[in-house]
């Protein structure tokens, strides 16, 4: 008979993921405050207040819009038109032939130059009357436009074409520029310059007088995917695909962290991810990444108008609160952790260890963190995508890889963290960095093999070699400049002494993917998994190993502790001391013992990535607090079967604060000293054991169903993502219940019923009954007054008198019953003012009778409304809008699923197997069985 049971229970399983039968306690997703740590944000989403959507008919090239008329124009390349677009209603007032494939556009007063890429032609459209106004000949078919004075320029629609002028008083035509790459124009009228950005892979900036024709300047900006398509003339420069240029010094000033900049304005510019403050790149609305050769338009007030770019014909206006003032960085604060909504690039201890200076390069931002109080103490704008920082006698210094400078401030021994910037030029972006006695010492370009300069004097520095994408380390003494390559195999660590202009040391061979960190402690450094002696980088110490017998990728080293991306190590035994739950990538050990660990977890969740900071007292604080939030919470297990000796049934539990570290966990069997029973036996839950409020069931049948009779407890045992490691020390013990023998047993209740054990548990607490006769006859349909006996006895609930319904009269057996269940909230009556108690309960009604009893019980239900999308059964189950928040918190909870064990279907009529099944779960929830 039990054999069929469990064929029922695999087949079930097979039907839904999450079909395990889910009895759970507990009733919402563990966040970090559970355990005084915080709950990491990802950063922040701006949504829209309206999002508005006008189909086109065709596919649009360009857009633009006109303040002063108060237009969106967009050119439509299939039905060859230029739209005039209401912005307010989103509607096209005008759709106006201009020629064959009209594209981009230059508007000069009330005049819209249009490129007709379809012919040898460009449109005039007078934006008053809103007609073509005549039509120039161009010599190629024309790609972008751009009007200055008497001057017209065109590029040809070419991959490596000509820039080509056309005087307007006399029609001559000429060569300004030939053969370069895909061209975007944009014109700066009031200065003259016309600005021609490649959009092949040649990636350049060139700039002509419009008057005079010469060129004025060509610089290839190295940041960006090589392959811009957008050019943006502003008044605070050019922006040319996602750098921001400054034409009087040909130099980059910023790079967008959100791709290309699509459009500005005075506070903001527009890229194809999202909105950002115009001064300090801060994010101030969000949408989906619009792919390349899309456009948007702002007008200043809100209102962003987009269009996709790939197989769709419509232009989407979002209506957003926009703040100049918007806060980058968001920091949530825990009893021991910050978490933050960007990622932090790096980071650098201050004088005394008092505080930590911290990078975050999408929200480029300079952290100013008290270790004491552990609080943000401030934070300030410090430059594009700051990539590394570096601290010697008070002064900071940053790289930056989205700009050509790097940044210095002197905070004057720290008492001035708004000291003003100093910019160092260097002519292109930097990434590492490194602050000796005398000088300050960088890496330049993009990734690959880079060099390393000196800010001063970068003739006298003695380094010369081409190095991989190298991690730079100043000694203490402010002279001996370490460098390691990382990111290839065959990496080498250099010792350069810079005062003596002289290469002092190199490793004896090459290794294998080198720190990002270069870790000194005393006469040792660290690289490549390896302690090496400083004196004498031919003398390995030892090696520091993973699982698996990878090297680790070391972060920090003090005393006898070393700090892994996954571990802590013995410094001299090489073995771990600690296994960590989740990848740390930043660490430190002050010298009071206290451990900071910065780790970006769980990038890939659908709530979005966490960005944390921990602080631990110490390395065996930091162990306990590990164990404690990867252990398992409140686990409870119901033997559902009575004979000795045999677990048959579920374990319900709820998962540590670090469940998201977790693989899956294993159950094994202990001794009532917590000792494991060795016997062949591991069950494993996993992952889609998960209820949508976050807690775990699963069903346990032990092989061969007898068990010792010194197996007390279940253990519940976490096993982490990382490496699969099982984290004994985290385990949860669960008592197993004496096995129960049931004193009401009913003659047509069989042993594979469904609800068998549900039926005599309820029967033990009074809340069913059975017949004269000995059966229960579990498929007997049951009325309304019975279903609402069954929940006041189950709930117990005080009797109660009142005229409630009017076809309830005093006189009648369920009078009682129904007025406490509709005084306590259970149930309600039809429209007309009765109750109908002995009609057939349907399906529907039960389960809404039942949530309404859930709530009674305390449960704090949830809504769309709050952050969660309502769970919902499948359509063909026929359950209507009325009980859609009864289905959500039972679906939610376990109590029923969209495959269960009997048939979902809001019509059928409920019978008494069913009913009971129900209440039992329902009070299994409310922790009163």
């Amino acid at each position: 008979m039990l054999d069929r049971v469990r064929e029922e229970v695999e087949a079930t399983m097979r039907k839904s993921r999450f079909e395990k039968w889910l009895l759970l306690v507990g009733a919402a997703f563990i966040v970090f405050n559970s355990a005084g740590v915080t709950t990491a944000q990802a950063a922040p989403v701006y949504t829209p207040a309206e999002e508005v959507s006008l189909d086109t008919g065709s596919y649009i090239e360009k857009l633009q819009f006109d303040n002063e008329r108060g237009y969106l124009y967009a050119t439509a390349s299939e039905t060859n038109q230029l739209l005039f677009i209401n912005p307010d209603t989103m509607r096209i007032e005008k759709s106006l032939s201009v020629g064959s494939h009209p594209g981009a556009m230059d508007q000069v007063g009330n005049k819209m130059y249009v490129a007709l890429e379809g012919a040898t032609l460009i449109a005039v459209v007078n934006l008053d009357t809103k007609q073509v106004e005549k039509t120039i000949v161009t010599q190629a078919q024309p790609m972008s436009v751009a009007v200055d004075g008497n001057g017209l320029f065109y590029t040809e629609d070419d991959s490596w074409g000509d820039i080509r002028r056309i005087d307007l008083t006399d029609g001559t035509d000429t060569v300004m520029a030939d053969k370069v790459g895909r061209l975007a124009l944009g014109i700066d009228r009031s200065r003259h310059v016309l600005y021609a950005g490649e959009s092949l892979s040649s990636y350049r900036l060139h700039a002509f007088n419009s008057v005079t024709f010469e060129e004025l300047w060509l610089m290839k900006p190295d940041i960006g995917s090589g392959y811009s398509s957008s050019l943006i003339v502003d008044q605070s420069g050019v922006y040319f695909g996602s750098t921001q240029v400054d034409p009087d010094r040909q130099r980059i000033v910023s790079t967008a962290v959100g791709g290309e900049v699509l459009d500005v304005d005075g506070a903001f510019i527009y890229t194809t991810s999202g909105v950002y403050t115009k001064n300090e790149g801060a994010q101030a609305a969000s949408y989906a990444a619009l792919p390349r050769g899309s456009d948007a338009e702002a007008d200043g007030s809100g209102h962003v108008f987009s269009y996709s770019g790939i197989n769709s014909r419509a232009i989407v206006k979002r209506t957003y609160k926009l703040d100049a003032a918007q806060k980058a960085v968001e920091v949530d604060r825990g009893a021991d952790s910050m978490a933050f909504n960007h990622k932090l690039t790096g980071w650098v201890m201050g004088e005394g260890e008092k505080y930590l200076y911290a990078i975050s390069a999408e929200a480029n931002r300079l952290l100013q963190i008290d270790t004491a109080t552990f609080t943000v103490k401030a934070d300030r704008y410090v430059g594009s995508q700051p990539s590394d920082i570096d601290f010697r006698d008070g002064v900071l210094y940053i790289s930056l890889k989205g700009s050509t400078h790097m940044v210095r401030i002197d905070t004057k021994r720290e008492t001035d963290f708004m000291a003003p910037l100093d910019e160092l030029e260097v002519g292109l972006p930097t990434l590492d960095i490194a602050a000796g006695a005398s000088d300050i010492y960088y890496s330049i370009g993009g990734y690959g093999w880079l060099k390393v300069h000196a800010w001063r004097d970068d003739a006298a520095f003695p380094f010369k070699e081409s190095v991989y994408e190298p991690s730079l380390t100043m000694g203490p003494d402010g002279n001996t400049l370490w460098i390691g390559e990382t990111g290839t195999s065959g990496g080498d660590l250099y010792k350069v002494n810079v005062a003596a202009k002289q290469i002092l040391d190199k490793t004896v061979e090459g290794y294998s993917y080198g720190n990002r960190e270069l870790p000194l402690d005393g006469d040792m450094v660290y690289y490549a998994g390896r302690r090496f002696s400083t004196g004498d980088l031919g003398l390995i110490y030892g090696e520091y190993k993973e699982k698996y017998e990878y090297f680790a990728h070391l972060l920090f080293a003090r005393g006898s502790t070393v700090i892994g991306t996954k571990a802590v190590y013995n410094r001299d035994t090489f073995n771990q001391a600690l296994k960590l739950p989740f990848t740390i990538v930043y660490g430190y050990v002050k010298k009071d013992g206290s451990v900071l660990l910065y780790a970006e977890d769980d990038l890939t969740s659908k709530e979005g990535p966490n960005y944390i900071l921990y602080r631990f007292d110490g390395l065996d604080s930091l162990k306990t607090a590990m164990d404690n939030r990867l252990r398992p919470q409140e686990g409870r297990f119901v033997d559902r079967n009575t004979a000795p000796q045999v677990i048959d049934g579920y374990v319900t539990f709820r998962p540590g604060v670090l469940d998201r570290f977790v693989d899956h966990y294993e159950i094994q069997l202990y001794d009532g000293s917590n000792r494991p029973v060795k016997l062949d036996f591991t069950e494993t839950v996993y992952k889609s054991e998960q209820l949508p409020n976050g807690s775990y069931a699963h069903k346990l049948i032990a092989p061969m169903k007898i068990v010792p009779e010194t197996v007390k407890k279940i253990g519940i045992v976490p096993v982490l993502k990382n490496t699969l490691d099982k984290q004994n020390e985290a385990v949860l013990f669960v008592p197993l219940a004496d096995n129960r023998t049931s004193k009401n047993a009913f003659m047509d209740v069989r042993t594979d019923l469904f609800a068998k054990f549900a039926i005599e548990t309820l029967a033990d607490m009074k809340v069913v009954q059975g017949y004269k006769d000995g059966a229960f006859q579990p498929y007997g349909l049951v009325t309304r007054a019975e279903f609402a006996t069954m929940l006041v006895k189950a709930l117990r609930i005080p009797a109660a008198g009142g005229s409630y319904f009017k076809d309830v009269p005093r006189n009648a057996w369920y009078y009682e019953v129904i007025s406490a269940s509709a005084k306590a909230g259970l149930i309600k009556g039809y429209t007309d003012g009765t109750f109908h108690p002995n009609r057939t309960i349907t399906q529907q009604e039960t389960l809404e009778i039942v949530n309404n009893a859930l709530l009674y019980g305390g449960y704090k239900q949830t809504s769309a409304g709050k952050g969660e999308l309502l769970h919902f059964f499948d359509q063909s189950k026929g359950y209507d809008a009325w009980s859609k928040q009864a289905v959500h918190n039972l679906l939610r909870e376990g109590i029923v699923k969209d495959y269960d064990t009997f048939q979902i279907n809001a019509d059928k009529k409920s019978n008494r197997a069913e009913c009971a099944e129900l209440i039992y779960r329902l009070l299994y929830v409310l922790n009163k069985v």
